[in-house]
């Protein structure tokens, strides 16, 4: 059974070749390309090892303004799977869209201070499959994942700390599918995914993406109306949770806990998705108007996302300091409320599309289009359900949630 699952496993990776490139090697390929004599600083470090933030030297950075932002955005992410985290309900809808910029366009002319780092490994196999199928060799991004190839199911390499120099030499022989007689053979030793998260509360866990994030403008509005409601909220652990927010976030001075209020309103948010969704569409009806955001360093029109704010505020006089709306390289379109639904944030939401292109099962909680999303879903038997398909379940809030609500 496990050596059918590993040949599964290997074929499915197989059928991704020069699709499953990691950034390094992207950034490395691109400038060798260009020039054979290139000293790719932003990507291999001087003890020889890949950068954790890598960037393109300032002199080649036009090179990569051939690419669209969402295709170098996912030239950065490839691995990533979108989850919870930085997608809560007052989190900034563009977080993403900085490290285009600083991966790219920046002018950045030395790493700094590298405290992560990573080992350089490879598949002498991969790469020369590489070139014969596709053309060029390449590294994967998944061989930091595992001590053995998950392709070939042989043991990896990896170059020790031969400092740059050396480090560029052997990397430029191993993309030609040349091996290097430094290099060390790993020992046989997969890597195990744990639960780093076991215990943790909802906001830690990545488990709720927040399709449409709510700007701070929508903070006050949302706790006045949460007040208003209590009376109504026939789940003892919603009423509870609010009793203890709101006024706690209608009294705070203090802006060291101004983070924990935010969690707290969207664990509210979460709650009445699942347990109120009459109650919460009547708020976005009375207090919430919504406005697209265009996105990345070119605004090319595919990086969009979808804003709630405060009905009938406006943006240019708001005081909040700390919003999207605020910076001024910030592109809008216009969104019509009735127009508002799953299918038209799919096409104008580009981190729930990736979501979606990663075929992954999600698992709304609310028929809105705000409604949030969980993006973990587990099948009944414990274990992850099929990939590869996009799956709408019916409405359901986990039990753990209230449990950990506050």
């Amino acid at each position: 059974m496990s050596e059918c699952r590993n040949t599964q496993v290997s074929d499915e990776l197989r059928s991704y070749t020069g699709l499953d490139e990691s950034i390094h090697s992207f950034l490395l390929r691109t400038q060798l390309s260009h020039d054979s004599n290139a000293k790719p600083i932003g990507v291999i470090t001087p003890q020889g090892k890949w950068a954790h933030f890598p960037f393109v030297n300032k002199e080649l950075s036009h090179l990569f303004r051939r690419f669209a932002d969402h295709q170098l955005l996912e030239a950065i992410d490839v691995s990533k799977s979108i989850d919870g985290r930085y997608n809560a309900l007052f989190d900034s809808p563009d977080f993403y869209v900085d490290r285009i910029k600083s991966t790219f366009f920046d002018d950045r002319e030395s790493l700094g201070l590298e405290k992560n780092t990573a080992n350089i490994r490879y598949c002498l196999d991969c790469v020369s499959e590489g070139i014969e199928q596709i053309g060029y060799g390449y590294f994967r991004h998944f061989w930091s994942v595992s001590n053995t190839c998950l392709v070939h199911g042989r043991p990896l390499k990896q170059l020790p700390n031969l400092g740059f120099n050396k480090a560029l030499k052997a990397v430029k022989a191993i993309l030609r599918g040349k091996n290097v007689k430094s290099a060390i053979t790993l020992p046989e030793a997969s890597y195990r995914p744990t639960d780093l998260h076991r215990g943790a509360a909802w906001y830690q866990t990545g488990k709720y993406f927040f399709p449409i994030k709510a700007a701070s403008c929508l903070k006050q509005s949302f706790s006045l109306w949460i007040g208003r409601n209590l009376s109504q909220f026939r789940n003892q652990d919603l009423r509870s949770s609010a009793q203890y927010a709101v006024p706690h976030y209608l009294n705070n001075t203090d802006q060291v806990r101004e983070l924990d209020l935010r969690k707290a309103l969207a664990c509210i948010h979460l709650l009445c998705a699942s347990l109120e969704p009459d109650l919460l569409r009547e708020f976005y009806i009375s207090n919430v108007d919504y406005i697209g955001l265009e996105l990345g360093p070119r605004k090319q029109g595919v990086l969009r996302e979808v804003y709630s704010k405060k009905k009938g505020a406006e943006c240019k006089t708001c005081s909040f300091e700390y919003c999207s709306m605020k910076q001024t390289t910030t592109t809008t379109f216009s969104v019509c409320p009735s127009e508002l639904d799953f299918e038209y944030l799919l096409n104008n939401s580009y981190s729930l599309a990736r979501i979606a292109m990663q075929g992954r099962p999600i698992a709304t909680l609310g028929k809105d289009a705000w409604s949030p999303i969980n993006v973990q879903v587990q099948a009944e038997n414990g274990e992850k359900p099929e990939l590869y398909k996009v799956q709408l379940n019916e409405p359901r809030l986990d039990s753990e949630l209230i449990d950990t609500a506050l």
